[in-house]
């Protein structure tokens, strides 16, 4: 499980960047265990879509895993579907460099899930970072 902490420092922004998933060519859900850190108050997921040849579709969707081992959805991104770059965000207030509002709830020191949700079999060529504030 990869931890999410704004000790971090690998952007010139207060925050840090971490890759979730290398680019590959993916045809299925994948499930990307990861641990927010106390005091991340936003949370910011990148999808860079580099190939795209059958308009396959991935949608990324933030879970908390409770104690008892259920997870609950705490709301979905912008699905990604063309070859380009994705953002979407969890977490309070907004972020102007991203341009993002964000509107979705996470819980710090928590266990949680990113789930990338593939509509179909097709394949879909991207790369998952996350960033932290």
């Amino acid at each position: 499980m990869q931890v999410l902490s704004k000790a971090h420092q690998s952007t010139p922004r207060a925050g840090g960047s971490f890759e979730l998933l290398a680019s590959a060519a993916r045809t299925a859900s994948v499930d990307v265990p990861i641990k927010i850190a106390i005091g991340v108050k936003q949370l910011y997921i990148e999808i860079d879509c580099t190939v795209d040849p059958a308009l396959a579709i991935v949608t990324p969707e933030l879970l908390l895993v409770l104690p008892s081992g259920a997870e609950l959805s705490l709301g979905t991104g912008e699905l990604a579907n063309d070859v380009a770059s994705f953002t979407s965000g969890w977490g309070l207030g907004a972020d102007a460099a991203i341009g993002t509002k964000l509107n979705r709830i996470m819980f710090e020191g928590m266990p949680h899930v990113l789930r990338m949700n593939h509509t179909d079999a097709d394949s879909i060529t991207y790369s998952v970072t996350a960033l932290v504030f």
